[in-house]
């Protein structure tokens, strides 16, 4: 996705509990800080990356499953350094999605939207 087309997408700062899954089991959960229709921005503590195996996730608010095995694409991960405590800020593209998942995505995105982002 080039800048200026990602500039163009508004984007929004998700409410809390707005979170992506996963892994086979879905065993790694992260929060959701920022999504529109195109991609969605999370972030988690520790040095190390843990976005290579990120092909699909489920994407959840206030614990009910709303999209299942979203395809998506890494966009970025990268170290940030918040004073003492590492994280890392990244970014996924939805996917050839269906259907049925861009109508379920435009609603989720509805429902969890707390603000636009500049």
């Amino acid at each position: 996705m080039e800048a200026q087309e990602r500039r163009d997408l508004r984007r929004y700062r998700t409410k809390e509990r707005a979170l992506l899954a996963v892994g086979p089991e879905k065993e790694d959960v992260f929060h959701l800080l920022d999504i529109n229709e195109k991609g969605a921005g999370f972030r988690y503590m520790g040095r190390e990356s843990r976005t290579s195996r990120m092909r699909q996730v489920d994407l959840y608010f206030q614990d009910a499953l709303w999209l299942r095995n979203v395809k998506v694409s890494l966009v970025q991960d990268n170290l940030m350094l918040n004073g003492m405590i590492p994280f890392r800020r990244c970014g996924l593209r939805f996917e050839d999605l269906s259907e049925e998942q861009t109508a379920k995505l435009e609603s989720f995105v509805k429902k969890i939207s707390a603000e636009e982002l500049a």
